[in-house]
């Protein structure tokens, strides 16, 4: 490329410029850190030719390109398939000096999604997603240029905010797993108020109703996505607060209209073939479903309180009982002690944790 006039998007490199490896991501977090950054300001463009992402000529027929049409660079890499979203947010990162995040590796936290709405994530187009180590919340953003967006979720959260990269089509997927169970409690709200005779005095009858069904179904299903091992349902005489329990700790995933406590409740009973007239003893009961094709066991236990009844569903996923001690972590000489513990003609090895800890 000439040292003279050139396109107005495309910053001129050296000649003797040489290709820079993208950072290596983290297989088991699907983070990424970002890499050393070279001095002086470069276009995103620049950037997608250093990671060997699009060669030089494409880049340069892509700006030319663009500016007859209107359109960025990437925008016209993206449009012909010569660069991926993943690729460019990838870039993205680069150019910025953050850390990229894959959101179908990583794992959110659920208590860091819940300090936001969902509407807020939408007007954002962020979502966080995590503390770090020194307790600043890492959000997932495309655009990490929006001061705005930032300073807006650092006041609503009440934490300092660290942007982290993720493509376009990654949020999109997780905003719209963060509002599944919103919406179908808004569903079974708004069904339950059109019906004709909204008050139901049957217990039975309320738990057989479509929007509860549906909202226990949802409740389920989700779970199972997010990995939980319990599901808590507790009632705070106002409404009842969901929760999920997922790695041994406890996050709140949203709340159920108080009107609907009895239905669900009720529904729940049946799922494990309870009493439902039973309100002021312990029941526990079991359940088997087939949730998205996956075989799930499911353990139900009420438990009367002063505001009612709590539930408790623990989630046995089959197609994840049996782990290798590769996948359960374990190596070195933990591990060849446990194995050495296994193969002795006596004694006892104890498999100790707090609940959700993967004893089972």
């Amino acid at each position: 490329m000439t040292s003279g006039p050139g396109p107005s998007h495309l910053r001129p490199v050296a000649a003797a410029a040489t290709e820079a490896a993208p950072a290596p991501e983290d297989p088991g977090t699907g983070l990424t850190e970002p890499r050393p950054r070279g001095g002086g300001s470069r276009f995103i463009s620049d950037v997608v030719v250093e990671l060997g992402f699009v060669a030089r000529e494409r880049v340069d027929a892509a700006v030319e390109e663009g500016r007859a049409s209107g359109r960025t660079p990437e925008q016209v890499l993206l449009d012909s398939g010569a660069l991926t979203r993943d690729q460019l947010s990838r870039a993205i990162a680069d150019r910025f000096g953050l850390s990229h995040v894959d959101l179908n590796v990583y794992k959110p936290d659920l208590s860091a999604l819940n300090l936001i709405g969902v509407q807020a994530a939408r007007r954002f187009n962020a979502a966080p997603i995590g503390l770090a180590d020194d307790g600043v919340l890492l959000v997932a953003m495309a655009d990490p240029s929006n001061i705005l967006a930032l300073d807006d979720l650092k006041l609503m959260t009440g934490h300092e905010v660290r942007p982290v990269v993720a493509s376009q089509e990654d949020i999109a997927g997780l905003i719209s797993r963060m509002s599944r169970l919103d919406d179908a409690v808004a569903a079974a709200v708004e069904e339950e108020e059109e019906e004709e005779g909204a008050s139901i005095t049957d217990i039975r009858e309320s738990a057989e109703d479509a929007p509860t069904i549906k909202l226990v179904n949802s409740v389920v299903a989700q779970a199972v996505e997010e990995g939980a091992s319990d599901i808590h349902f507790e009632p705070d005489g106002h409404e009842m607060r969901v929760r999920f329990r997922v790695d041994g700790v406890l996050s709140e995933t949203t709340s159920i209209p108080r009107r609907m406590i009895a239905g669900v409740t009720s529904r729940v009973k049946i799922m494990g073939d309870l009493d439902i007239s039973e309100r002021r003893l312990p029941q526990d009961g079991r359940v088997g479903l087939t949730v998205e094709g996956r075989s799930v066991d499911i353990r139900i236990v009420t438990m009367p309180s002063v505001h009612g009844e709590g539930i408790v569903m623990r989630l046995l996923d089959k197609n994840q009982a049996l782990l290798s001690l590769d996948a359960l972590g374990m190596s070195g000489a933990p591990r060849e002690r446990f194995e050495s513990a296994f193969h002795q003609a006596y004694g006892a090895v104890l498999a100790t944790g707090p609940t959700g800890s993967g004893k089972s």
